[in-house]
């Protein structure tokens, strides 16, 4: 009995809360199915899913009107402290305005970095991701000298990635929602 009991609630909840109703599966980790099928379902009842955002992205999922946004913990290698500090960095001084201003405000170490750009956390920053490894190599070589490397990059304008290849790099580094 008990049973049909959470089989009414759950159905009433997605019926009449369904952007709520998948936020809350998708953060509970738990069931029957992996993740990415609960994902699969929020888009087939016409949920947009928004990939992870530096400027956007709480820890968890989270959502707002017909979407969903995957959260920060779910990129692979982020650690807390750092995710932390992300968040932390944007309520108290405001977005992050470019590359440059979420290394010095966060200190991510490099490969942290590097996997925030290669599944699109930092698109809002700027859309061309081999632009924004360039800069990121660039600055850590450089000792976290901006005015050193900022001319480079200026100069060689390099096309964003192709949609499969940005796809690629999203399944590898959002792992945890596939549980591989």
């Amino acid at each position: 009995a008990i049973y049909g009991v959470i089989a009414y609630q759950s159905a009433y909840l997605k019926y009449y809360f369904t952007v709520p109703f998948m936020t809350s599966v998708l953060n509970n980790e738990g069931g029957f199915y992996h993740t990415a099928a609960y994902i699969e379902e929020a888009r087939r009842l016409g949920i947009r899913i928004l990939p992870p955002d530096v400027n956007h992205s709480d820890k968890i999922f989270t959502w707002r009107e017909d979407t969903i946004r995957v959260g920060l913990n779910r990129v692979f290698e982020l650690t807390w402290s750092t995710l932390d500090k992300i968040i932390r960095e944007r309520q108290r001084t405001g977005k992050y305005t470019d590359i440059y201003d979420f290394i010095t405000r966060v200190r991510p170490r490099q490969g942290e970095l590097e996997n925030l750009i290669k599944c699109g956390a930092l698109s809002t920053l700027n859309a061309s991701e081999p632009e924004l490894l360039l800069q990121s190599h660039l600055f850590y070589r450089n000792k976290f000298r901006q005015r050193s490397t900022a001319r480079v990059p200026d100069k060689s304008v390099l096309q964003p990635y192709a949609p499969e290849l940005r796809l690629q790099n999203e399944i590898k580094l959002l792992l945890s929602l596939l549980h591989i």
